[in-house]
């Protein structure tokens, strides 16, 4: 009987694997690398949600808000970097987005953001797709903190705000204000 739970175990991780490797060949999917040496690890927040919790939530809410039940169906991941940034770290964050910035742009992502103020940078990013968007990123650095989102699978600008709003992920409140212009 060990062994069956053992095997059936690893298949079940098998599984897993291959449906990260699957999100990671996707035309929305960026790797933001290693945050190694860049942060405190006792201030750091990290989310990945997957399809198979998404699709869950879409059930979920079918009939409360069909809207954000179609957007969830078409998502196949949510990642969310949030960092506390020390000050003697900040060059080390500027540097990271500027290099995911340029590999964005040389990958044809479009830029639909662009704050940069004081201490604040703001990057949001589109990967166009035959109809509408394959992917969305979100690169801020606002003093303190630092935070990198990708949304992969099909976008929808109105409903990506509205996941936001769901998910308090403010990061996204940027293409509301954007999708309003």
């Amino acid at each position: 009987m060990k062994t069956i739970k053992i095997f059936l175990g690893v298949i079940l991780l098998t599984g897993i694997l291959l449906a990260q490797d699957e999100v990671q060949k996707l035309p929305g999917y960026v790797d933001f690398g290693s945050f190694e040496g860049l942060y405190n690890e006792d201030n750091f927040t990290e989310v990945n949600v997957e399809a198979p919790l998404l699709n869950l939530a879409a059930k979920m809410s079918k009939e409360k808000d069909p809207e954000l039940a179609r957007l969830l169906s078409g998502i196949k991941l949510v990642k969310v970097y949030s960092f506390g940034v020390e000050k003697e770290k900040a060059s080390g964050f500027e540097d990271k987005i500027k290099k995911i910035t340029q590999r964005l742009n040389a990958e044809k992502w479009e830029r639909i953001v662009r704050v940069k103020e004081k201490s604040e940078t703001v990057n949001v990013y589109l990967k166009p797709a035959s109809e509408g968007f394959s992917g969305l990123t979100v690169l801020t650095l606002d003093g303190n903190e630092a935070v990198f989102v990708n949304v992969v699978g099909e976008i929808n600008l109105e409903a990506i705000s509205k996941l936001g709003e769901r998910f308090d992920i403010p990061e996204l409140d940027y293409i509301k204000k954007k999708d309003k212009k």
